[in-house]
């Protein structure tokens, strides 16, 4: 027996984790030759080396899990062909210290195949045979799909108990997730459905106890099943308010999952295996355990459990850079709080019950917000805005803007101040407008008897509609014009949202009752982003953007304490309107700062992961970009996308822009094959059922890098499929056009040769929908002239142009505006 090798002294423990670690495996009588040869053992260290290794050794015995084939074997007491009951035995399939797993097949004419669960005869104590008998009870008592089913039981011919159950074959909760690489919203989803039926166990009267990875099974349909009701507890005389059950001293559970209260001999409740669940979630999301206790003495592992506070899970990710499938950003903040409200080490702190933490979970899946984060009123609003930029990628199912007007009044604009009559008017108020709105919006069901409108169609009603219905009620009619300018600024349409947002400014700056500020402060930014972002596609006035956003400024910090959310976006914004008093120059240094310091602050309320935040990196990008800082301008596109990517719903409008914008500057700085995958991925996102503009512009840049890696190619089949994209987004906004129709269908029926002659025919009819942009007309006239150049030549294109100039000039003299492009166009060509 060999010594441990001479090593600077270590501390108590540590000398004592050296010794059980080299000592643990051996058999008593190597455990005492061992222990004679170390002469640096004095006699309580020696005391507590074999308390520690007998610890150990009973844990095992009490908690190895009987399911998993990997596990340690022993001489199985029955081969296949033995007969348990009436039951024939395949094999063995798991072994642990209390007995024996044995898939096995029924002897009558039923040909179903189970799981047998037998108790060893040389650990058949009174005691253990109470409890093994105590876990059938437990299982019969139980009905849940999402727990193990017991079918049988009896007595072997030996007089040992065993428990016949459904056979489970599958992995522990973690390692499925794991190996089927689920995303973080099925693991939370699947993790709900532990939650709900550990919760119908508790409703049972039954804490499981013991609650750990390997007894929460997923079976080979993903179906998920609660095993191993061992040391399950009868919780009756707490659920009818006898008080808590007093923890028994068995220690038969896992130490390493277990609560503060079951390592003290304290009292057991439902909160014991909420505190065990969220040692699950945590393993889940991190992929590490929360601690390990492993090989410390029982005394010190108490106080380890009842004092240490673990990281939190991204914490854990940072930490732990290799364990967790999941980034460090996708978990902080929300999931953070969940857990660590689950795993508080007084009963009382965490959630009470394990519906409440699957309810929890529930409200992060769906955007809401959780009861485990403090309910300011910033943090619901930054929830409703990225449950609303979510939804609005899918602006074609017109009743969920419904949904967004709800939210835009219920939360946005309807903080309850105080239960006075003020408060009552303004729920009186919101309620109306809701149910305007609906009213609106219900036009686009397609559930309704006529045609349903397109969304746009049902909004462009709302103005008559408006007009005609709440000429009367002055308050109601300004929040309808502010969640329909909200809805068109989601959609990106800037033009159509102003006028709502202008009613309803006006409105609010002359109100015969006093306006909430926040409301108001909503309202003047919302007007001044549209306002900004109008710049760079339409000639049009800038010059009260600065002052609206300086205003909102103001106001937003005299109503919140610095910093906050609020006043942080604000700055983006007020960004974004100082570069609108310039737009077509590289933005200015005031602009540049102004965006870093609403980073700066997002980063300091611990808010550099939200899509808020990913909005003001892409604006740092577009203001390095626009000065030629383009290595710069890469680093904070790829991290706006990076942030967008992990969150909840990654595919929005904003999102997609984003991707866009870091394709374009990924091919201006020579990355081509990597711009051409992020304007593959911006389509794929892209939902089929409606055309979003971030996807055709995605579809005109993959179309470029196309023809720039390979203009000899045929690449006609990208041509027609981006007019077709282009022809139905242009159809979205003016339905009733018979040209954009009638082009429409022949797209449709065209075959790929007919391409040239589309594409001539065409770039007439795109140009008309474009003169309500008369900024962005030439960069978009440009576009064409590149692609027909690239793809047929110069003479080609030249003949286009030429025709289609002498068409307008015969048929509108009076124009001015296209002509002048097309022939500066036209004399670029000709150079």
């Amino acid at each position: 027996m060999t010594s441990l090798p001479d090593t600077p002294q270590p501390d108590r423990w540590e000398l004592i984790k050296l010794h059980f670690e080299a000592a643990q495996s051996f058999s008593d009588e190597q455990l005492e030759a061992y222990i004679t040869e170390q002469n640096n053992l004095d006699t309580s260290l020696i005391d507590e080396l074999k308390a520690l290794i007998r610890a150990h050794r009973e844990t095992e015995l009490m908690t190895t899990p009987l399911w998993n084939p990997e596990l340690r074997r022993t001489q199985p007491m029955y081969a296949p062909g033995d007969q348990i009951g009436k039951y024939e035995v395949i094999e063995q399939i798991g072994s642990g210290g209390m007995g024996e797993v044995y898939k096995a097949k029924r002897l009558d004419h039923y040909e179903t195949h189970v799981a047998i669960k037998v108790v060893r005869e040389h650990v058949a104590t009174p005691a253990m045979i109470e409890r093994f008998q105590a876990e059938r009870q437990t299982l019969a008592t139980l009905n849940h799909p999402n727990i193990v089913s017991i079918f049988d039981g009896g007595t072997t011919a030996s007089g040992m108990p065993y428990i016949v159950m459904e056979l489970l074959e599958g992995s522990s909760v973690t390692k499925h997730c794991k190996d089927a690489q689920l995303s973080i919203q099925k693991v939370l989803a699947l993790f709900c459905t532990v939650c709900v039926a550990v919760q119908c166990a508790h409703q049972s009267f039954v804490v499981h106890r013991d609650l750990k990875p390997s007894n929460v099974m997923v079976d080979k349909n993903g179906d998920v099943k609660l095993l191993d009701f061992g040391i399950a507890s009868d919780s009756a005389a707490y659920e009818i308010g006898r008080g808590p059950i007093a923890s028994d001293q068995t220690n038969a559970f896992t130490l390493g999952c277990a609560s503060p209260e079951q390592a003290t001999g304290g009292s057991i409740t439902a909160a014991t295996d909420v505190y065990s669940l969220g040692l699950i979630l945590y393993e889940l999301l991190s992929g590490a355990r929360a601690y390990s206790v492993s090989g410390m003495p029982r005394q010190e592992a108490t106080r380890f459990i009842c004092e240490h506070e673990p990281p939190s899970p991204s914490d854990s990710i940072r930490i732990n850079k290799t364990k967790s499938r999941f980034s460090e950003a996708c978990v902080r903040g929300e999931l953070d709080a969940i857990v660590q409200r689950a795993i508080q080490k007084s009963p009382a702190d965490r959630y009470q019950s394990a519906q409440h933490l699957a309810d929890d979970l529930r409200r992060y899946l769906e955007c809401k917000p959780i009861e485990a984060y403090p309910k300011t009123p910033t943090y619901t609003a930054l929830k409703y805005i990225k449950r609303n930029k979510a939804a609005s990628i899918f602006a074609g199912i017109g009743l969920l803007f419904a949904a967004i007007a709800v939210a835009s009044i219920s939360i946005g604009y309807v903080q309850a101040r105080s239960a006075n009559t003020e408060s009552q008017r303004q729920r009186d108020n919101a309620q109306d407008t809701v149910e305007f709105l609906e009213t609106i919006l219900a036009q686009a069901s397609p559930f309704g008897k006529d045609r349903p409108m397109s969304v746009e169609e049902a909004l462009r009603n709302s103005d008559q509609m408006i007009e005609s219905e709440l000429r009367d009620h002055p308050e109601v009619a300004a929040n309808v014009h502010l969640a329909v300018g909200r809805i068109y600024m989601e959609l990106f349409l800037f033009d159509k949202a102003v006028p709502h947002l202008q009613k309803a400014y006006t409105h609010f700056e002359h109100a015969e009752h006093p306006v909430d500020p926040a409301v108001l402060a909503e309202c003047m930014s919302m007007l001044a982003r549209a306002q900004s972002d109008l710049v760079w596609t339409l000639e049009t006035d800038s010059q009260e953007v600065v002052h609206l956003q300086e205003q909102v400024l103001s106001i937003r910090q005299a109503l919140y304490t610095s910093p906050h959310p609020m006043i942080a976006e604000t700055l983006g914004d007020l960004a974004l309107a100082h570069w609108a008093q310039d737009p077509h120059k590289p933005a200015s240094d005031l602009v540049l700062e102004l965006y870093l310091e609403s980073l700066a602050m997002f980063t300091q309320l611990g808010l550099e992961y939200s899509p808020l935040c990913a909005e003001v990196h892409v604006g740092i990008a577009h203001t390095y970009s626009s000065r030629f800082e383009n290595e710069l301008a890469q680093i904070h596109f790829a991290r706006g996308v990076e942030i967008y990517s992990q969150s909840t719903n990654s595919a929005t409008p904003f999102s997609l822009k984003a991707q866009n914008a870091y394709a374009n500057i990924l091919s201006r700085i020579g990355k081509k094959s990597q711009a051409l995958n992020w304007y593959d991925r911006s389509i794929e996102q892209s939902p089929q059922h409606w055309v979003v503009r971030a996807e055709v512009e995605a579809r005109w840049g993959r179309l470029f890098e196309l023809l720039a890696a390979d203009p000899k190619a045929d690449h006609n089949r990208a041509l027609m499929d981006t007019m077709i994209r282009q022809a139905m987004l242009y159809l979205q906004t003016a339905p009733n056009d018979d040209q954009l129709t009638d082009l429409l269908a022949q797209l449709h029926a065209a075959s790929l040769s007919d391409t040239p002659d589309l594409f001539a025919l065409v770039i007439p009819v795109f140009i008309e929908q474009q003169r309500q942009f008369p900024v962005s007309l030439p960069d978009h006239l440009h576009s064409f002239v590149r692609v027909g150049q690239m793809m047929y030549g110069k003479n080609w294109t030249l003949t286009m142009l030429n025709r289609y100039l002498s068409q307008l000039e015969s048929s509108n003299p009076s124009d001015q505006q296209v002509p002048a492009v097309l022939r500066d166009l036209i004399a670029q060509l000709q150079e």
